[in-house]
């Protein structure tokens, strides 16, 4: 495989046209400047910034764009990153990651690592002192493992979803080495200092020991959340032993959120669900004639997302965080992981997502039963009262009188045979 920088503009079409495949395609996102005519996506930055791609012969695999510090930032990018809280540093000496994209059939393989590693390369050579970039739940672990640092609250992107903002201190080499980064090796070539990554541990202090502390000790991240994962509400877990939830739980990451913050949106595409460690969060579904309606709720130790893990298929309702919360993500990668590493556990843990599925479908049925139930009873209401009623003519009081009579004779007339 080989790392290119995309300089010509056949290089560069065909990098917007993977970027369309992915967003656009299979994740449906839509952004502004997509173009569905000629299915690419390109965006003003495209030609000031380096975009960088992946070859596996012929064949494009994997591209992302770097910004390298080089002009100004936008008042929108200096609030979404909090990059009042950096005010001391120029904006020369900050990286950002965007547009990152890897084909299906290479995501689990090393491109995504290799391509990382030839941006941290050139970070480095451009002296740059913190890179940023922002990810899915689901890549969360993935970026964890390079070095990045969840340093500030997640925030929603309109057309990408909820995501988890991350900051590599570029010369930091004792987080790198705690984390077992692949950037290590190349950050000890550049003879790194020490006063960056002091600078972050008092600006944001406990957010880098963390993330070492899950990367390192497994028992003591078991011991941090067995409330949640020991709960009777935890039925993915169930049948674990103590021993197999502490590995199964060293290999995913944990994800943090606001109380009011929208985790998932009805509609978009996912790749993950979510454990609750704890707080409690709402599913809203939108009704077809626009309002809101409330499906229930989710609190400490149970599941929300898994159709979307299981199916790959929309997201059938918005989730909203009800509390400060706190989640363990489970994705796709973390499932086949578990299964060539600890096939034993995947088993189980499979087998109780198949009953939490089967479950959750009867009460969807019950549900149903009962709507259903309930509208034939309003049909069966709304038919009698719409029958049409008979006009009859007013009768005059003689007209009146002799009915009555008739009637009375008609009553009261003797029954033949009798």
């Amino acid at each position: 495989m080989e790392i290119r920088i995309a300089t010509t503009p056949e290089e560069k079409e065909e990098v917007y046209h993977l970027r369309y495949q992915a967003y656009v395609e299979e994740l449906g996102w839509r952004p502004e400047e997509v173009d569905d005519a000629n299915k690419r996506l390109h965006d003003p930055e495209d030609e000031t910034e380096t975009i960088y791609y992946v070859m596996d012969g012929e064949k494009m695999v994997a591209t992302c764009r770097q910004h390298f510090g080089a002009s100004r930032l936008d008042a929108k990018t200096r609030a979404k990153y909090s990059l009042d809280k950096f005010a001391e540093f120029p904006d020369e000496e900050f990286g950002f990651t965007y547009r990152l994209v890897v084909l299906p059939e290479y995501r689990g393989t090393t491109v995504l690592i290799r391509l990382l590693l030839r941006v941290y390369e050139d970070v480095w050579k451009k002296g740059l002192r913190f890179s940023f970039c922002y990810c899915r739940p689901r890549l969360i672990n993935v970026y964890e493992r390079l070095g990045f640092i969840r340093y500030k609250d997640n925030f929603l992107v309109e057309e990408q979803g909820y995501m988890a903002p991350m900051l590599l201190v570029v010369d930091d080499a004792k987080h790198l080495n705690a984390v077992r980064s692949p950037f290590l090796r190349t950050c000890r070539q550049f003879t790194p200092g020490t006063a960056n990554s002091e600078w972050f541990a008092r600006t944001f202090p406990g957010m880098r020991e963390c993330i070492e502390m899950q990367f390192l000790d497994p028992e003591e991240f078991l011991k941090q959340w067995a409330e949640a994962l020991e709960a009777p509400t935890t039925t993915l877990l169930q049948g674990l032993i103590p021993e197999q939830v502490q590995r199964l739980v060293s290999e995913g990451a944990v994800m943090s959120a606001k109380a009011g913050d929208t985790l998932l949106r009805e509609g978009e595409a996912g790749h993950e669900m979510f454990l609750m460690l704890n707080g409690m969060a709402r599913f809203i579904i939108e009704t077809p004639d626009g309002s809101k309606a409330f499906l229930g709720t989710a609190s400490t130790g149970e599941v929300f997302g898994e159709i979307s893990l299981v199916a790959r298929t929309p997201r059938t309702a918005t989730v909203q965080a009800i509390t400060d919360l706190e989640m363990l993500v489970v994705t796709q990668d973390f499932i086949r992981r578990a299964m060539k590493a600890y096939p034993d556990i995947a088993i189980q843990m499979l087998f109780n997502l198949t009953v939490l599925l089967g479950l959750r479908l009867k009460n969807t049925t019950e549900r149903l039963k009962g709507a259903l139930q309930e509208s034939t009873k309003l049909a069966k209401v709304l038919a009698t009262q719409s029958k049409p009623r008979v006009e009859r003519p007013m009768l005059t009081p003689d007209e009146l009188i002799e009915a009555n009579q008739v009637t009375i004779q008609h009553v009261h007339r003797p029954t033949p045979g009798a």
